[in-house]
């Protein structure tokens, strides 16, 4: 009697309907999954990866946000350090001048993996920024949709395409500077910081620019919140008298800033010290510390000084927008709110922070409308001044007070020498773990 043979009908498909398949797929990740299902399609795939990779990418990410997604890519392939003006120039020539909107050259499959890592993070915070922004706008006007209904409580298609495109660029932007040692700290024949930010940031219009400065603010208030926790309760950080953050331009915020999204995302998804700690720290020695570096202020710094609208040497006024936004909102929302005259700017800045806290530049013109940005304004709504508490306008005031936080030190001080770590506070310090005597320093 003849033995059956096993025969899989994938074999009888012709080769052409087996690519078509793989390029099908809706994401890298299920491309992945379906290469390595089987050896029929893993030979299919082997033969023309790139090509595959590349369709499946396009249509991944949605056209709008291909050549911002693109750009982001390219920024973190940049080389670790670099000091030469070159380098960025050549970046800049290659992806921020060029004005397709499609996704530039052959994916290979780990690009498109790390793309589609990528935008899973940019959609979260992007939704999250959205609803956390949207509760912040006042009520509105007679006549609108009421707070509170679906259609204002979910961002537009153009809305979240416009947020997820200014992250994006974040994620370029953090990717740029954080390679350049020494920023404003540059001395001598090498490329100082400025150079930089005539060869990225002068690419960019000036409302988009002013995005780039709201997701700076919402994401120092995100990390400021976080790390301040554990500077307040955390036995180790106690002992090495660990500052707060209390301004926009905190060198400790900034260097976990532009440490990634994929940092951010897990400070956002974070719902206790646990699971902050595992994020701010970098292991129970006597040396654990937060991480920081020199970046102090650079990013904050230029960002703001572009958007007072102050002249410029570079700028070129005739070049457009980076992301070609369908709605003139943000850019009628900026135009309307920057001050003409530059010398009026300090007069002006407690109520442009006022609007950034609510992130005026990321609306379309139709929430605008409908929330009275056109027609009164929002600086009648209460602005968020120090003494209402809040620090430099935005950062949360920490719950100890100074005296407080410092008799907290002295405390914790005492349990690290004696071993122990962790989570801690003046009415329970059961959570307190002590290290045996060998572990301690």
């Amino acid at each position: 009697m003849a033995e059956a043979t096993s025969f899989s009908p994938l074999l009888t498909i012709p080769l052409e309907l087996k690519h078509e398949i793989l390029t099908q797929c809706p994401d890298p990740f299920t491309l992945r999954s379906l290469a390595l299902s089987c050896k029929t399609f893993y030979s299919v795939f082997s033969a023309d990866q790139d090509r595959i990779a590349t369709v499946v990418v396009s249509g991944f990410i949605h056209p709008s946000l291909q050549r911002a997604a693109s750009v982001a890519v390219a920024a973190s392939k940049l080389p670790a350090k670099f000091r030469d003006l070159e380098t960025i120039k050549r970046f800049d020539k290659e992806h921020l001048i060029q004005q397709q909107g499609s996704l530039t050259g052959t994916w290979s499959m780990a690009d498109s993996l790390s793309l589609a890592r990528l935008h899973d993070h940019v959609t979260y915070l992007a939704n999250a920024i959205f609803h956390e922004l949207v509760g912040r706008l006042p009520s509105p006007q007679a006549g609108g949709s009421v707070a509170g209904e679906p259609n204002d409580c979910q961002p537009s298609a153009t809305e979240l395409y416009r947020l997820q495109a200014a992250i994006y660029v974040f994620h370029m932007v953090c990717n740029v500077f954080k390679r350049h040692p020494g920023y404003w700290f540059t001395k001598g024949e090498n490329t100082k910081a400025i150079d930089f930010w005539r060869a990225c940031y002068l690419k960019l219009a000036q409302h988009e620019i002013e995005q780039q400065v709201c997701l700076f603010e919402y994401f120092m208030v995100l990390v400021a919140k976080c790390f301040n926790e554990i500077v307040q309760h955390d036995v180790n950080w106690g002992h090495l008298e660990v500052d707060l953050i209390t301004s926009m331009s905190s060198m400790y915020g900034e260097h976990i800033i532009t440490s990634g999204l994929d940092t951010l995302r897990l400070l956002a998804e974070a719902g206790n010290y646990q699971d902050i700690h595992k994020v701010l720290h970098r292991g129970e020695t006597q040396w654990d510390g937060p991480l920081h570096t020199l970046f102090s202020d650079a990013f904050s710094r230029m960002a703001q000084t572009r958007s007072r609208g102050g002249p410029h040497e570079g700028f070129d006024p005739n070049l457009g927008p980076f992301y070609q936004d369908p709605d003139h909102g943000p850019a009628q929302a900026f135009e309307s709110v920057r001050p003409q005259d530059v010398s009026t700017w300090d007069d002006r800045y407690r109520y442009i922070r006022n609007y950034r806290h609510r992130g005026y530049v990321f609306w379309d013109e139709t929430r605008l409308q409908k929330h009275g940005f056109f027609d009164a304004g929002w600086e009648t709504v209460k602005t968020l001044e120090p003494e209402a508490g809040y620090l430099d306008w935005q950062i949360p005031k920490a719950s100890m007070s100074t005296e407080t936080l410092e008799m907290s030190r002295k405390r914790r001080d005492e349990i690290w020498r004696k071993g122990g770590r962790g989570w801690w506070s003046f009415d329970d310090e059961s959570k307190v773990v002590y290290l045996p005597p060998k572990y301690r320093y």
